[in-house]
């Protein structure tokens, strides 16, 4: 009886240390995608109220909807970019 006891301990203690070990493998394998994982779940936040505004509102499609917020956030990206890049070569010269 105790033997079994024993064993279903080690197998619980060989379970859990094993998902740690793979829970390490994996965070240090994909942490060079976190910081595009994170910022994915930002602009999800950012934009998810003008999805549905779009989408139960205006009655758009859905697709019409997410491509008119990609080429958006897009856009503004790109303005940013643009902007800072003039803006630094202007006092550089």
């Amino acid at each position: 009886m105790e033997q079994e006891e024993y064993n279903k301990k080690f197998a619980r203690r060989f379970v859990i240390v094993s998902l740690l070990i793979c829970l390490i493998l994996f965070y240090s394998t994909l942490s060079i995608f976190l910081d595009g994982f994170l910022g994915a779940i930002i602009l999800y936040v950012l934009f998810r109220p003008l999805m549905l505004r779009l989408v139960e509102v205006k009655k758009w499609k859905k697709g019409l909807a997410a491509t008119t917020i990609l080429i958006i956030s897009f856009l503004s990206f790109l303005f940013q970019y643009i902007l800072l890049d003039h803006l630094s070569f202007q006092g550089s010269t």
